[in-house]
């Protein structure tokens, strides 16, 4: 659990502060959980990208209230 709140303080440490209340909803539900568990596990056996400093990155650059749409893909 540790490994989990480590990790969640390092993805979330740059995080626009209108994002928090939201992404604080998500992070205690178990499909959350098991996502941490598989990134504490890829990052400390695998090159992953992006890096961990990246990983939320689109969070710090933009504010809650600034999005209109969210258009998710896969390359």
């Amino acid at each position: 659990a540790s490994r989990k709140k480590t990790l969640w303080t390092e993805l979330t440490a740059r995080l626009d502060s209108s994002w928090i209340s939201l992404v604080e909803e998500e992070q205690n539900k178990p499909y959350f959980q098991q996502l941490l568990s598989f990134l504490i596990k890829e990052y400390s056996t695998c090159t992953v990208f992006p890096p961990k400093n990246q990983v939320l990155e689109v969070f710090n650059v933009c504010s809650l209230s600034s999005i209109k749409v969210v258009i998710l893909g896969q390359d």
